[in-house]
């Protein structure tokens, strides 16, 4: 069966599923955002409305995704709540029947298709189809030099700015990433993030970086403020299409970036610090490349711990 053919197999299984469950109609943007928000239930992360929206910026306009966040409300598809430790920001999620809903499609879903249970990585399955282009394969094939060359530095001996430096310069080797920064979280008052290493030909950029995981502070809107409160690594595909890049945009332009992406570090399924990558050309961080360098940080967090 060729790669089309499952395409059309797979619109025309789950429209039959939506008609025989008699489930209301959704648009592509509003799919979009449940599926986020569903993802983010499973997953067990606490996603507030301003920074789900925030990290929804390829899908549409602050406003689009406003409006379309209540008719999901008014739909009866999510509900909100208020956070524990700030009664004014609001935390969507799912209610028990969009949760049975995923839940009985997936079912239904599963015995429709044939699975590959020797591989739990999605992206496996994608080696060898035509459905990938030159591009999207050369894009690749940087991220896991990055990522190898990264993984050869990691020695838990070396002193933890010289781990990071020596990280960051291994993926900026790669001429795609012009810039490669690892910081951790503080926890005082201003909730600022230290850069302790930043490397690439636009290093100046990642060192006179002013971050915060406030989301009260205009220096916490960014993508790596909505990373570390989330837990959730946050790509923007092109910074010259977000409608957020915070106080950093212009002189983002002046290096010439044009995408990046933040991987948060974990500690006991906490969020203590962050990977962040800048490209100079736009999509450079699909969900494969994202994969790996989640991967990275994970490891460059057991390297510092063990």
């Amino acid at each position: 069966m060729s790669a089309s053919n499952s395409v059309l197999r797979y619109a025309k299984l789950r429209q039959f599923f939506d008609l025989f469950v008699g489930r209301k109609r959704l648009d592509c943007v509003a799919e979009r955002l449940l599926e986020k928000i569903m993802l983010n239930w499973d997953e067990g992360l606490i996603v507030s409305m301003d920074d789900l929206i925030f990290s929804s910026s390829e899908i549409g306009s602050r406003a689009i995704l406003s409006k379309h966040l209540k008719d999901l409300v008014t739909l009866g598809f999510i509900e909100l709540h208020q956070s524990e430790d700030d009664s004014s920001i609001e935390i969507p999620s799912p209610t028990a029947e969009t949760i049975k809903y995923y839940q009985d499609l997936a079912q239904y879903l599963e015995k429709c298709f044939e699975t590959n249970p020797s591989s739990n990585d999605p992206a496996a399955l994608l080696v060898g189809s035509d459905i990938l282009s030159h591009d999207y394969l050369k894009a690749q094939s940087h991220a896991l030099s990055a990522y190898t060359l990264a993984v050869e530095q990691i020695d838990s001996k070396k002193s933890i700015p010289i781990l990071a430096r020596d990280i960051c310069s291994a993926i900026t080797n790669q001429e795609r990433y012009v810039c490669a920064c690892v910081g951790f979280a503080k926890i005082d008052s201003h909730a600022m993030i230290e850069i302790v290493a930043s490397e690439g030909k636009a290093k100046e950029y990642g060192k006179n970086l002013l971050l915060s995981w406030d989301p009260k502070s205009d220096y916490g809107t960014g993508p790596t403020g909505v990373a570390i409160r989330s837990g959730k690594t946050v790509a923007i595909s092109d910074i010259d299409m977000a409608i957020n890049f915070g106080p950093w945009i212009e002189k983002a332009k002046e290096f010439g970036i044009r995408s990046t992406v933040s991987v948060p570090l974990f500690i006991d399924k906490k969020p203590i610090g962050i990977l962040i990558l800048y490209s100079d050309q736009p999509n450079s961080f699909g969900p494969v490349k994202i994969h790996l360098f989640e991967k990275l940080g994970a490891q460059l967090v057991a390297a510092i711990h063990r």
